[in-house]
């Protein structure tokens, strides 16, 4: 049997990695073998070398030096302001975004089951447990 029409799979909507970005932009050495996130140990030292590095590559672009993450750009358009922790450090963080995810959760698996089937149920509650019903800004 014919077939008429055969959809391709192409990268409509299919988000770039790091490394696409860099090839298409000329940071890419074709004569460097690997390249990796942090990039790869050198046998000698056992140190990381940079230039193969995705990060510090990708890091050197003005474009992506200067860009906010999700975090500090809606903390901006709600008017806050939005100071980071080191990664894997929740104890540094104090009384904030930690605590707040923790009373938020504790708060939602005591609801009753019922009201997280629905799709519209659910939302609604997602946003009590995150809004100013559960998490006050009392002291």
């Amino acid at each position: 049997k014919e077939v008429d029409h055969v959809a391709v799979q192409g990268f409509i909507g299919i988000a770039k990695g790091m490394y696409e970005i860099l090839w298409e932009r000329g940071f890419i050495d074709p004569n460097v073998e690997k390249y990796a996130i942090d990039g790869i140990k050198d046998p000698n030292t056992g140190q990381l070398l940079k230039e193969t590095s995705l990060k510090h590559l990708i890091q050197q672009l003005p474009d992506f030096e200067n860009e906010k993450t999700l975090l500090h750009y809606h903390g901006e358009k709600l008017g806050c302001i939005v100071f980071n922790s080191p990664r894997c450090t929740p104890e540094v963080a104090g009384e904030g975004i930690e605590y707040d995810w923790g009373v938020s959760k504790l708060w939602y698996r005591t609801q009753d089951i019922k009201l997280k089937k629905k799709k519209t149920e659910f939302r609604k509650l997602v946003l009590r447990a995150v809004g100013n019903e559960v998490l006050s800004l009392r002291m």
